[in-house]
């Protein structure tokens, strides 16, 4: 498993050799959101993550309000020539979308018709996909980011058979980036790896692997 972080304005200015001498090893980075929206600190996490040699996907916050194919373009237009490395990723999340699964599903449709040829991701989270989406499946061949703050190992999800990357928690600490920072684990198939880890929360792991030793001490 590889462990990354995504990020936006909201962290403020990062400082991307102490993320990269953390151990994070991979980035998303929110680009743009609806038809006209750019994030105050793309270009400057952007660069920064790719001057340390961080492989980097970009992200757009989906909005039902504006149409499919302007906000692709909009998507591509600020992330430029400069492409990931990584996904576009389609963050599908709008709480101002009404809860009308056709109507989502085909503005979704007009956006991804967008990003043809493209390397693309879905980011969403069962609290929203079933009311909002419908819990489709429709979209099960593109990998999908799942968000899921509540389970100790990593969640299943209506619509997909599998994840490729699982955001853990939205509070987590990593040197170089001031207060709370979305923190996520991926399958080793993200960069290509076969190596692995098992699909659970570092911390878990860690404390396992403690239990484990004190046993052993106690117990021989």
């Amino acid at each position: 498993m590889l462990l990354g972080v995504d990020c936006s304005h909201w962290q403020g200015v990062i400082d991307w050799p102490k993320v990269k001498d953390a151990g994070i090893q991979f980035v998303y980075v929110k680009a743009s959101e609806g038809s006209g929206f750019v994030d105050s600190r793309f270009a400057a996490n952007w660069a920064g993550a790719k001057a340390v040699g961080l492989p980097r996907g970009a992200y757009h916050f989906w909005r039902r309000a504006y149409d499919g194919a302007a906000q692709a373009a909009h998507f591509l237009r600020t992330v430029g020539a400069d492409v990931p490395e990584l996904h576009y990723v389609v963050d599908v999340e709008d709480t101002a979308a009404p809860k009308d699964a056709a109507g989502n599903q085909a503005s979704v449709d007009k956006m991804l018709g967008g990003l043809a040829g493209k390397k693309v991701m879905i980011y969403s989270a069962r609290w929203y996909w079933e009311p909002w989406m419908g819990g489709t499946s429709k979209y099960s061949a593109l990998p999908f980011w799942v968000a899921d703050y509540r389970v100790v190992s990593a969640p299943l999800m209506s619509g997909w058979a599998d994840w490729l990357i699982w955001q853990y928690t939205s509070s987590g600490s990593v040197p170089g980036i001031s207060g709370g920072v979305d923190t996520n684990r991926a399958k080793d198939s993200l960069l290509g790896s076969t190596s692995g880890i098992p699909d659970v929360r570092p911390e878990i792991n860690e404390a396992k692997r403690h239990l484990d030793e004190v046993v052993r001490t106690l117990y021989g």
